[in-house]
């Protein structure tokens, strides 16, 4: 009775030819067990063998939904075969909508997955694989060794896809998924990354709290090394972490350019577009804050001021609480004054970056000192060095230094203080 109704429901979908040449299969001793079977060959993605079992337990509705779906899903495999993805997934979207049974079937799952992980949308991936990873009927034996197997296929994936979108305890746990079922899985060296990527993470965090800065930036310095040269990712999310991290030190240690380079870097990292991702408005309101710090630190007034409006506008559009704006608000107008005050009385000895005694010297070390230091800036700031991003600040940098060179020549008259040299001379 069950293959009369199989035979019928595949001749009149596929033809009488199709409908002849089903896969034999060895009897069962009942209903479930030929379920039991049938799920396991969709694991797979053999539907025609599954629709045979289903039919032989009596499962009709579910031999349709297969019946309907079969030429779809040869589509989608052609469509993968040929990198498709797009084409493959719009196809995936027919087979899943034939029914229950293929929307929750391990092998369309896996497929999606591939899909969408070709195509860099991430958290689509990690819906697909973790529905796979929450049904153990794909996995009754717990073997993960198979790299072919949906299942094992998918950790892989669903661990990636976890840390493009910077997830690094996800993607932990996705391999201990694996782990724990099969410790001989092969994703021990992977778990092992992790797990120092972690460690030195959350060691950079804890040495900063105890300001023990230099301790934390060779933390982050291993983080990174471990990010960029390990785990070859194509979003920077996680570099965007450490980018932070790293400006938030070297402020801390008065390397403020450094500072200022790690921030911009962060910033431009946080902004970038990842499919599934969107980053906190609160996570770019701290990049810009400490990235204004950074230029007020460093007598970048003018780009600080920028950045705290910038930090203060982003706190406005999220209706953040009054407080925060309130303080924002403070700081962006301090920024305005100390730009102001920097234009009108500038320090022309830190422009110069002269030393804290310099007043104690004589004059002629103090002119020495100026030669020496300007020389350096001069070298430092020259506009035709800079990145075309940052010529503006090169160029105004570089205006201050010949300003503070020709103030404080003229101040402690260095102009007679070399001639008197080379007279002694």
């Amino acid at each position: 009775m069950w293959q009369k109704k199989l035979v019928n429901a595949v001749q009149e979908e596929h033809g009488e030819g199709v409908a002849h040449s089903l896969p034999k299969a060895k009897i069962l001793p009942s209903g479930s067990a030929y379920m039991a079977r049938a799920k396991a060959h969709l694991c797979h993605g053999r539907f025609v063998e599954a629709a045979v079992d289903y039919s032989r337990g009596g499962q009709i509705s579910q031999v349709e939904e297969l019946a309907s779906a079969w030429p779809v899903w040869i589509e989608v495999i052609r469509f993968l075969q040929e990198e498709n993805f797009e084409a493959a997934e719009d196809a995936l979207v027919l087979v899943e909508r034939a029914g229950p049974t293929l929307l929750r079937s391990a092998a369309v799952l896996v497929e999606r997955a591939k899909a969408s992980f070709r195509q860099g949308k991430w958290s689509s991936v990690q819906r697909s694989c973790g529905r796979i990873l929450q049904d153990t009927t794909c996995h009754p034996h717990g073997i993960w060794k198979d790299e072919r197997d949906p299942v094992v296929s998918c950790v892989r994936m669903g661990a990636r896809a976890a840390l493009e979108l910077g997830d690094v305890e996800k993607a932990k746990k996705t391999y201990g998924v694996a782990l724990r079922n099969d410790p001989e899985a092969p994703f021990k060296n992977d778990m092992k990354r992790l797990q120092k990527l972690s460690k030195h993470m959350k060691n950079a965090k804890k040495q900063m709290d105890k300001s023990y800065n230099h301790k934390a930036l060779e933390a982050v310095a291993e983080a990174a090394a471990i990010i960029e040269g390990e785990l070859h990712l194509i979003s920077h999310r996680l570099q965007a972490e450490t980018s932070l991290l790293t400006c938030k030190l070297k402020a801390k240690i008065k390397h403020h350019e450094a500072a200022i380079d790690k921030c911009e870097e962060a910033l431009e990292y946080y902004m970038e577009i990842v499919p599934g991702l969107v980053t906190s408005p609160m996570k770019l309101v701290e990049v810009r804050e400490t990235l204004a710090e950074a230029h007020t630190k460093d007598n970048n007034f003018d780009e600080a001021v920028k950045e705290f409006r910038a930090a203060l506008t982003q706190l406005e559009d999220v209706g953040a609480d009054a407080n925060l704006r309130i303080e924002m608000t403070r700081k962006w107008r301090r920024a305005q004054q100390q730009e102001k005050a920097w234009e009108e009385r500038r320090d022309h000895l830190k422009v110069l970056d002269m030393p804290s005694n310099i007043d104690r010297l004589s004059t002629e070390n103090k002119c020495n000192w100026l030669k020496k230091q300007h020389r350096k800036m001069v070298t430092k700031w020259h506009p035709d060095k800079a990145k075309s991003e940052k010529r503006g600040r090169a160029e105004r940098k570089f205006n201050e230094v010949a300003e503070a060179n020709k103030v404080l020549k003229a101040r402690w008259d260095c102009k007679t203080v070399g001639k008197q040299f080379s007279g002694r001379r």
